[in-house]
């Protein structure tokens, strides 16, 4: 007895299709998950290859301003961005844009008067 594809439609009207999976193939996923062996300790887990993550824009920049004892406002006269978003970024760990990056790394620059690298 065969079992029938499934139409699903979406609240746009947009079809889905599901397939069952052949019963074959269930049970050979079944019987590899049951001989593999959860980790005993933290120890046995596999050791991850990929780099630390590096500190975000928001969290260096915060630290670098605060050294420099630049205030988040003073940052917003010189490059337009609210001190709100800048205090969200710092906070938050945010990202901004290459286009506001550059302007609060400019308007560090100017108020520090030193080079960010």
């Amino acid at each position: 007895m065969a079992i029938p594809d499934l139409i699903i439609l979406d609240a746009s009207g947009k079809r889905y299709i599901l397939v069952p999976m052949p019963s074959d193939y269930v049970t050979a996923i079944q019987s590899d998950m049951s001989q593999s062996a959860p980790f005993e300790s933290s120890s046995q887990a596999p050791k991850s290859t990929e780099p630390p993550l590096s500190p975000s824009f928001g969290h260096t920049f915060k630290k670098r301003r605060e050294d420099e004892n630049i205030t988040q406002r003073e940052i917003q006269e010189v490059c337009g961005i609210l001190q709100n978003n800048i205090s969200d970024m710092e906070n938050e760990g945010r990202n901004p844009h290459a286009r506001n990056r550059q302007k609060l790394i400019g308007a560090w620059e100017q108020l520090s008067k030193k080079r960010w690298e």
